[in-house]
């Protein structure tokens, strides 16, 4: 193994050194598994109707606590007939609009994810019938991440298509395709249409190899990234009985700018369990999975909602984590032009003590900072130490209904378990 990260990045050090089994790719060889021995057929009938530059402006720092530089409803109801909304710079771009999604879905359960906050869909389910998977998605007004269309001319000037996906964890040995076999699909995909994203997936612990040669680390990964726009990774910290230590997802965030550049990076999260006997995460944890992702820097978020036993379900999410992330998306999602500015820009700063996570933006006159408390435990007399505020006295808290005061560039505030408070400072 090259252990290349240990001069770049110490977030990725232990995602390398976790066990190779672990991490969502389990899950997705399982579904893998049951969609390539017989279950084709069953997932037919389970989708119903379906048988038959972004100019990302700084640079990728992670959030964190370091000095600053640089009810969901009935999935038989009613799907919208209203488009996908328009974006000002067509569907590459990010600049206005924050991807959030669910993982492998049927039409029939579009209107559910909608009513949930979700923008977009992401891939077409095994035995499912594309043109009617694509239709569904345009009907009820939801973007697409996919595999390209059987005929793949079809898809250009497509307004919905957000971007083509690379094969599922290229880098698992398990499913492994060669780097340069990535590459040259890159260029034959690009041939047909340049301004269409590819997007690439990885087994979020990063600590696979190269079958063939043994290469592994970082700049391996790399040499994947090469063949993609959109960088992607899966992590599932509850599920795989780590719910205390949801940090592994801001290093998760962390590793992919490590290897992505200057390219925006996405991940999966969990809302379910993939095993009914594995931990399943509960609406506290879902919230500081996903703040603690855009913290980070993430440009988009996935949902894994899909269990494999004892019985197969496309969506096992709770209703008490489906509450939480309607709430939380209409947050993103109101949000989406602030967070898909500069990523913690200069001209402000914030830190604070663990267990909080900072990280903050700056769009239209305003100051935004995100504050998470990375900790199922209530802390109070949380002191944030601002910079690049001037002489604002007060800080409305956004969604809160409430406002907090500044003194000596200093804000001190209450948190409860995987809470967030975004600041909002003209």
């Amino acid at each position: 193994m090259r252990f290349v990260c240990l001069q770049r990045s110490w977030p990725a050090l232990r995602l390398l050194s976790a066990p190779m089994s672990n991490g969502r790719g389990a899950a997705r060889r399982k579904l893998r598994a049951y969609l390539g021995v017989g279950l084709a057929a069953a997932l037919v009938a389970g989708c119903g109707a379906s048988q038959g530059t972004a100019t990302l402006g700084g640079t990728a720092t992670p959030g964190g606590t370091a000095t600053p530089g640089g009810t969901a409803r009935s999935a038989s109801a009613a799907v919208s007939s209203s488009p996908a909304p328009p974006r000002a710079s067509g569907p590459a771009s990010l600049i206005d609009f924050f991807p959030i999604g669910a993982y492998v879905q049927p039409p029939s359960n579009f209107a559910l994810w909608k009513s949930r906050g979700i923008n977009t869909v992401v891939e077409v389910p095994d035995g499912s019938d594309e043109t009617a998977w694509d239709k569904g998605a345009i009907q009820a007004g939801l973007y697409e991440i996919r595999a390209p269309a059987s005929n793949q001319a079809s898809d250009v000037g497509d307004k919905n298509l957000l971007a083509w996906a690379l094969p599922d964890e290229p880098d698992d040995i398990s499913t492994q395709v060669p780097y340069a076999t990535i590459k040259s699909t890159y260029r034959t995909w690009k041939s047909i249409d340049p301004k269409i994203p590819v997007s690439i997936n990885f087994n979020g612990h990063f600590n696979q190899y190269d079958i063939a040669t043994k290469a592994s680390g970082m700049a391996w990964y790399e040499q994947y990234v090469g063949g993609a726009n959109w960088i992607i990774a899966d992590l599932y910290p509850v599920n795989f009985g780590d719910g205390s230590d949801l940090g592994q997802i801001g290093q998760e965030v962390a590793a992919l700018h490590q290897i992505a550049g200057s390219k925006p990076v996405f991940v999966f999260i969990e809302s379910g369990a993939f095993y009914s006997s594995n931990p399943v995460i509960t609406a506290n944890q879902f919230r500081g999975e996903v703040w603690e992702a855009i913290i980070h820097g993430a440009r988009g978020i996935f949902y894994f909602p899909i269990q494999l036993k004892p019985k197969f379900s496309y969506d096992v999410t709770p209703a008490a984590v489906a509450t939480e992330m309607t709430a939380q998306d209409a947050t993103i999602t109101k949000l989406a032009s602030v967070l898909q500015g500069t990523i913690n820009p200069s001209s402000l700063g914030a830190t604070a003590s663990s267990p909080l996570q900072v990280a903050w933006r700056s769009s239209s006159g305003q100051s935004y900072f995100f504050v998470l408390n990375l900790s199922n435990a209530a802390v109070s007399h949380q002191v944030i130490k601002l910079r690049g505020v001037g002489s604002a006295a007060s800080a409305s808290v956004y969604g809160e209904n409430r406002t907090v005061s500044i003194s000596k560039d200093t804000i001190t505030d209450n948190f409860g378990p995987y809470a967030v408070h975004i600041y909002q400072i003209p």
